[in-house]
């Protein structure tokens, strides 16, 4: 936790830093189309990696008791749309300042089967790591085309859950679990922007990395997945990721 607040304090004195720079870069220049900014909003797709060794871990001793012992269950990357927007993004002579905000959509499913006399039984594990995610990059033009982003940052607040179905020819069994509150995590990368329609329309694409831990999650019943017992967290800490997104830009 400590940590967390030293880089969120770091990273908002960055921001700090970047905005009085730029707003003395503007008063100190005359302004073309453009200069002053773009927003707009982007869809994207992204892949992220995460360290889910404890939760991996307690679902295949679930499945072990069931006495599923051929299969595995590896949960380590989710997949999801994100939606957002660039807040404001300034454009200068030499370089390029965006504040930004976004909700990005993850999930992935692990399923295993079990064939038996009895018929056929079923474990399926559905996680979701959805979050919201402020941050801001920085960088300058290569090419009248192409835009190197130098640094991109920002804090995540993640909500957690976990569902586990298992069903067989008795009948079908859900427990959910989820974390109470948001969790708070961070990433730093950096990327490329292709503009297609300059100042209106562009391609983006960053590699980053994400830096989250979990301890548990919890049912209804209050028990928790994986156990304080256990020593284990639910995640680890997260990995390297990629998000490639289209950007529509209103110039002011």
């Amino acid at each position: 936790l400590r940590i967390e607040v030293f880089m969120l304090l770091k990273l908002s004195g960055l921001v700090l830093f970047f905005y009085f720079t730029a707003i003395y870069n503007l008063s100190a220049q005359s302004c073309g189309f453009g200069c002053l900014g773009l927003s707009g909003v982007y869809g994207g797709y992204s892949i992220e990696k995460y360290k889910l060794d404890g939760l991996n871990k307690t679902l295949n001793e679930q499945l072990t008791a069931l006495g599923n012992s051929e299969n595995v269950f590896k949960f380590e990357e989710m997949r999801g749309l994100r939606v957002g927007a660039n807040i404001f993004r300034a454009k200068f002579s030499n370089f390029f300042l965006t504040a930004k905000g976004f909700y990005q959509f993850l999930k992935s499913s692990q399923e295993a089967k079990e064939q038996s006399v009895s018929g056929e039984s079923i474990m399926k594990s559905d996680l979701s790591l959805n979050h919201w995610g402020f941050g801001i990059d920085i960088g300058f033009p290569i090419f009248s085309f192409l835009n190197l982003k130098l640094f991109d940052g920002g804090v995540n607040l993640y909500t957690s859950e976990l569902m586990n179905t298992f069903s067989d020819n008795i009948g079908t069994q859900e427990k959910d679990y989820n974390y109470s509150s948001m969790t708070m995590g961070y990433y730093a990368g950096s990327g490329l922007i292709i503009e297609l329609i300059k100042n209106y329309v562009s391609l983006e694409g960053t590699a980053y990395y994400q830096v989250i831990s979990i301890n548990n999650l919890v049912d209804n019943s209050g028990n928790k997945l994986p156990s304080d017992e256990s020593g284990l967290k639910f995640v680890d800490k997260g990995g390297l990721s990629a998000t490639v997104q289209l950007n529509i830009g209103i110039s002011f």
